[in-house]
């Protein structure tokens, strides 16, 4: 048997009376009437109490709404059964439904607005407790004309223009913002001449009690953008909000709001030439460390091999490091081979010194690979994974000549 939405014929109606009708098999209980919204249309479901129990979670299926009534609150506790058939109170939360209607309404209202200002379609909304967004068909949207979409919207919220709830035998000849695929009795949605809206959600009487719109966060989402707004109260928690934040901004850079932008901007742009001077210097750093480690080898007529270990990944500090060993600065002649590897990735870089007569790139691809070995590079220098670290010691015995074993560490 259908239930009887209470809350389509009035938004305002916060507590009634009902009769169970079924109690599913999962615990949700169905009443025959009820004035819980179930969470359609984008718009979050109702919370409250059936006969003093709190309702977590309100659903429709097909034409019944189900409410889904708290767990015990403690083991040897027995929850307050429901059975076809009982009387039951219900009480809304009234605070969470009226920030919801609040932000219902305020959407059909943004919405309209957006589309007669610029012609940006809604192609999905969000009306949550935490967050409420909606999703226009705009590529990209400048702060002047976001500005002008919020002072609209509340020029219109001033006016306190009537909404006005009217069912339809069908949609024919009705002027609605959006189409819709219902073809039955239609619940539409109106706010004065502004907006015509096939809407099954809770709304408030006039935009006067939506009491303000803030327009927060654009996001780039697909080909559109999504809009975050909030209104009455949560607007203003909002402001208050980003307001506090401002203040303790200011307060570190111990300047006015007014100026924190510049200052910011002015900290990037020195931060970043900051790192990158210390990137030039530990490349610096670790070109030398890499030259003196090469030093420090006994100089040897063949090829000389070794492989140092690095905890975890190879960073450029490594290259430079393996470039500084193999360099002819460091040792003239060279003739150096340097395997660096990263255990606990399995990354691996090799490098050859210029006067090795070793190319890196053909040895990869014609002894590597045997070993497992993914990646590519230059003759000077290649890279990338170990497959199978077990394969590790024939790997190192494939090199030219025995291998030196450098001590572990970073290049830092």
């Amino acid at each position: 048997m259908p239930t009887e939405r209470l809350y389509q014929e009035d938004c305002y109606l916060a507590a009634f009376t009902a009769t169970v009708a079924a109690v599913d098999s999962d615990g949700a209980v169905e009443l025959d009437r009820t004035a819980f919204y179930p969470g359609t249309g984008g718009q979050a479901h109702d919370l409250g109490v059936l006969n003093g129990v709190p309702v977590e979670r309100v659903a429709e299926s097909e034409d019944r709404v189900l409410h889904w009534i708290a767990e015990p609150p403690g083991p040897g506790q027995s929850p307050k059964a429901f059975v076809p058939g009982q009387a039951v109170h219900g009480e809304v939360d009234w605070d969470r439904r009226f920030d919801l209607m609040q932000h219902h309404t305020g959407q059909h209202l943004l919405s309209a607005v957006a589309e007669d200002l610029y012609g940006w379609k809604t192609e999905s909304v969000h009306i949550g407790t935490e967050t409420a967004t909606i999703e226009l068909a705009v590529g990209e949207i400048d702060a002047a004309a976001l500005g002008e979409l919020e002072r609209e919207a509340n020029r219109r919220i001033q006016q306190n223009l009537p909404v006005h709830i009217t069912t339809h035998a069908s949609p024919e000849g009705l002027p609605l913002r959006k189409e819709t695929a219902c073809t039955g009795p239609l619940r539409v949605v109106s706010i004065a001449d502004l907006d015509h809206s096939a809407c099954g959600g809770t709304h408030v009487r006039a935009t006067g009690e939506i009491g303000s719109l803030l327009c927060g966060r654009l996001e780039k989402i697909r080909k559109n953008m999504r809009l975050e707004f909030a209104c009455g109260l949560r607007a203003v928690h909002l402001a208050r909000r980003s307001g506090q934040w401002l203040h303790e901004a200011a307060a570190v850079f111990q300047s006015g709001p007014e100026r924190i932008a510049q200052l910011a901007v002015a900290q990037r742009d020195q931060l970043a030439a900051v790192s990158k001077r210390l990137r030039v210097l530990e490349t610096q750093a670790a070109l030398r460390a890499g030259a003196d480690a090469r030093r420090e080898q006994v100089p040897v007529d063949a090829i000389h091999c070794a492989v140092r270990r690095v905890p975890a990944g190879i960073e450029d500090e490594e290259r430079a490091f393996a470039q500084g060993y193999c360099g002819t600065e460091a040792v003239s002649p060279n003739r150096a081979i340097l395997l660096t590897l990263a255990a606990g990735t399995g990354a691996f870089l090799l490098c050859a010194s210029p006067d090795a007569a070793f190319d890196a790139k053909v040895w990869l691809a014609e002894t590597g690979v045997r070993f497992g070995l993914k990646g590519g590079g230059t003759g000077a220098m290649v890279s990338g994974r170990l497959g199978d670290p077990a394969r590790l010691p024939a790997l190192l015995n494939s090199l030219p000549s025995p291998v030196v074993e450098l001590p572990p560490g970073t290049a830092r």
